[in-house]
């Protein structure tokens, strides 16, 4: 009876989160303590609904672009290996570029670049690059 409830259960989680492989990087044999640090799944989905996530990148980026005016958008490109147009992108400026927000981003339709949109909030014109070094950025497929 346990047997089959354990089964049951496992096959839940099996069927619901797909196949979840766990590597052992830094593993203690002499005190008993193992740290997995890599999680690798296949076929995530929470919920009934939706597609399943293939992919999670996160990086920085440093943006290139030309000048905002002083209290307008811009928008800036930032060079990310392996993005490609449909991918789901959310960015963060450094936190020392406390002048200027991201009023969003997405992947360019130019495979390998995401695009910014940056508002500058200095209340001078400045080149995108002074808000845009070390540009951090998480990408979903």
């Amino acid at each position: 009876m346990i047997k089959n409830i354990i089964l049951a259960v496992l096959a839940i989680v099996v069927l619901g989160f797909g196949v979840a492989k766990l590597t052992d990087n830094n593993a203690s044999l002499a005190g008993g303590t193992t740290n997995f640090d890599t999680l690798a799944l296949t076929g995530l989905q929470l919920g009934s609904s939706g597609t399943s996530l293939a992919q999670i990148v996160k990086g920085t980026c440093n943006l290139v672009g030309g000048t905002i005016a002083a209290t307008s958008t811009g928008v800036a490109d930032c060079a990310v290996t392996g993005v490609v147009d449909g991918d789901l992108v959310f960015a963060s400026l450094a936190t020392s570029s406390a002048q200027a927000a991201i009023a969003g981003a997405r992947a360019s339709s130019t495979s390998g670049f995401i695009t910014v949109k940056v508002m500058n909030l200095s209340g001078v014109s400045k080149d995108i690059t002074a808000f845009g070094t070390s540009t951090a950025y998480l990408i979903v497929r």
